[in-house]
């Protein structure tokens, strides 16, 4: 499954982000799988590569934005996200693109 990492330094209040890179989509992409059980809300995500600084992600399955609000080193080169969704943002950039 894809995920495209980015940064935002927009608070959580605000319903459209400021997204860096602004070219996210064709630069940041990773794959990546869910673990666990896991709604479209909540989830942890085990990426391929180490996560650092990025602190919001976008899910093309589910069309939905996340706050990463933590992570941690599951193995070498892979890392275990936990993702906290943005309904606001998903449901703005989901009538933007639908």
């Amino acid at each position: 499954m894809e995920i495209y990492l980015m940064n935002t330094p927009t608070d959580t209040e605000h319903v459209i982000k400021e997204l860096v890179p602004t070219n996210w989509r064709t630069s940041c992409i990773r794959t990546g799988t869910v673990r666990g059980e896991a709604s479209e809300d909540n989830m942890e995500f085990d990426v391929t590569g180490d996560v650092i600084d990025q602190n919001y992600c976008y899910i093309p399955t589910f069309r939905r934005f996340y706050w990463i609000t933590e992570r941690n080193v599951y193995r070498k080169g892979i890392t275990t996200l936990t993702l906290m969704s943005d309904p606001l943002m998903s449901f703005y950039f989901g009538d933007e693109e639908g």
